[in-house]
């Protein structure tokens, strides 16, 4: 049993995509279409909840009032303009503080501030099941 030439490969190939026009594009329409669908769906926004530990805050918090506004800052990984920033005001006995966020898959710095206590940063990431636990460090 001979090899057949790659000749007769090019022209049956060539006879077949010339035969199926239509089958092969709609075939690539198909592929491009997921391509599409999958690509858009990687970046798509996607609700998180963020949880923070306050205790350190607290335990270096200088404030008697029985709530505390904390300041929440999400910027890019290594970014400088926010994208999100936002005022909660918690009661003593809040130990973590859940906040609910909307972003884009990536990595992201959190920066967190309450009176009386020194400014702390951490770091997460989206895609992230169920809640994100990050952990605060002090601020260089």
């Amino acid at each position: 049993m001979s090899e057949p030439s790659s000749e007769s490969l090019w022209s049956r190939g060539l006879a077949y995509a010339t035969k199926n026009k239509s089958r092969l594009a709609r075939f690539a329409v198909l592929i491009v279409l997921i391509y599409a669908v999958t690509d858009l769906l990687g970046s798509a926004p996607q609700d998180a909840t963020l949880s923070l530990p306050l205790d350190e805050l607290r335990g270096e918090s200088r404030a008697v009032a029985p709530t505390d506004e904390v300041e929440i800052t999400i910027l890019e990984h290594d970014g400088t303009e926010p994208l999100t920033h936002t005022r909660a005001r918690v009661d003593d006995e809040v130990r973590d503080l859940r906040h609910a966020v909307h972003l884009a898959p990536g990595h992201y710095d959190v920066h967190v501030e309450m009176r009386g206590a020194s400014p702390r940063v951490g770091h997460f990431e989206i895609p992230a099941d169920g809640v994100v636990r990050v952990q605060l460090s002090p601020a260089p």
